[in-house]
């Protein structure tokens, strides 16, 4: 787990948006290039807004779906998941008017895309991240996801912000069975919203377990060091600048 949380920390504008207190990173701030486009019981969920689930997209030949490529497959057909929808609407973004900048991340350089279609093509290591930005007057949505295969973890940073302040943040990040270090014998994910204050402190608003396909699950056994972690994960950015992606996105 000690592992997990710094390469989450990596992908998340580079050590800038989660911080636990036995964690930190730092990098060289990415590059950005011009890519030419191509064809809980415990821990009980505090009132995020109930949504209506899509329909489950087709399974794989192992009969799962890991998060990132079912966001990805969602993308190809110009479908969104029932999560972002009910983070816009918070968020106040019209999804159906506002329309996407795409940036890929094959290694340590951003690469701005006109769509996710061929994302992971460009694929150089285990590490892949992806990014989609919404406009709408003074308002920004970012989704960010990211993976690193070789210990089976997956993430999406779901970013609400205001005048280029960060307002809202969500984090769900998971861990696959039969991955790498993960001690569990199942899939789970943990997710966590935080909004800011008039003072620009960030308070938790929710946080809970969910499956593969995001449902709610009761919360996995999990060794003491693991749950210390994901409890002391907290926002450490507070603007756009913070999140350092290419300033393209920000057009």
């Amino acid at each position: 787990m000690k592992k997990w949380l710094p390469v989450l920390a990596l992908f998340a504008g580079c050590g800038s948006f989660i911080s636990c207190k036995s964690a930190s990173v730092t990098t060289a701030k990415p590059v950005t290039q011009l890519q030419k486009p191509s064809n809980p019981a415990a821990e009980p969920h505090l009132k995020l807004q109930p949504t209506t689930r899509a329909a489950p997209l087709p399974a794989v030949s192992d009969d799962r779906v890991d998060p990132f490529d079912r966001y990805l497959a969602m993308e190809k057909v110009h479908r969104r998941e029932a999560e972002v929808t009910r983070f816009a609407a918070a968020c106040k973004i019209d999804l159906d008017d506002s329309k996407p900048l795409y940036a890929q991340r094959p290694g340590e350089v951003w690469n701005i895309v006109r769509d996710l279609s061929r994302a992971k093509d460009d694929q150089e290591t285990d590490f892949y991240g992806t990014v989609a930005v919404r406009h709408e007057a003074d308002r920004i949505l970012i989704e960010q996801w990211g993976m690193e295969l070789d210990t089976g973890d997956f993430y999406r940073l779901m970013y609400c912000l205001d005048k280029e302040e960060i307002r809202i943040v969500e984090s769900t990040s998971w861990k696959l069975a039969d991955f790498g270090n993960n001690v569990s014998d199942s899939d789970w994910g943990y997710e966590v919203q935080w909004k800011s204050s008039t003072g620009g402190k960030f308070g938790v608003v929710s946080r809970r377990f969910v499956d593969a396909d995001e449902r709610p699950i009761a919360p996995p056994k999990l060794d003491n060091e693991t749950q210390k972690e994901l409890q002391e994960e907290s926002v450490g950015a507070k603007t756009w600048r913070d999140l350092r992606f290419p300033k393209e996105l920000l057009e």
